[in-house]
């Protein structure tokens, strides 16, 4: 019994149904084919590489600035840190505690020195990718408000509807695409 069910076992396994594979590979190709699409239809789109569009360009800016936050908040323990050590340094009179405040200081000033440095860095990193943002706001306000008038918006329609008409009246379907432009 064992035997045979081992075999059907094995079977099962090897068995491979027709069209399951190719079905699979297929979904496999249209999922990789459509988001190359989307990439590369955004891309033509815009003009740009996908680093250097405007939301992109902020999402780095507030990481950025973030980092600053952070790394000026450890800065500022580490000087709380720095003066509570002196206050109790003070009430200390032990040589050997003495020494292990003054290691711990030292750690302390150099933890300083390295946060500090990086801050600086990234300031700097930050500088020209708030000039670049400075530049694509500029475009993109005007854009905002050309685009948000009535006006244009109406005219967008009417383009729309006008093209529509011009489809069906090359169809044959002229009295579709009348209807269509009265209906606007």
């Amino acid at each position: 019994m064992t035997s045979r069910s081992s075999r059907i076992g094995v079977m099962a396994e090897d068995k491979i149904v027709p069209g399951e594979e190719s079905f699979d590979q297929e979904n496999s190709d249209d999922e990789t084919t459509d988001d190359e699409s989307d990439v590369s239809e955004d891309s033509s789109v815009t003009g740009e590489s996908y680093d250097e569009r405007p939301f992109i360009k902020t999402l780095v800016a507030n990481r950025k600035m973030y980092l600053i936050e952070c790394i000026g908040k450890s800065v500022e323990s580490i000087e709380k840190d720095m003066e509570e050590l002196e206050v109790r340094r003070t009430k200390v009179s032990c040589p050997t505690s003495l020494m292990i405040m003054d290691g711990h200081k030292k750690l302390l000033l150099d933890r300083r020195e390295r946060m500090q440095k990086r801050l600086e860095e990234v300031k700097h990193g930050l500088q020209p990718v708030q000039e670049s943002l400075k530049e694509d706001n500029q475009t993109l306000t005007d854009l905002k408000i050309e685009i948000n008038t009535d006006e244009k918006n109406e005219n967008l329609m009417m383009e729309h509807v006008d093209l529509q008409c011009d489809i069906n009246s090359n169809t044959g379907n002229e009295e579709k695409g009348q209807q269509l432009r009265f209906a606007s």
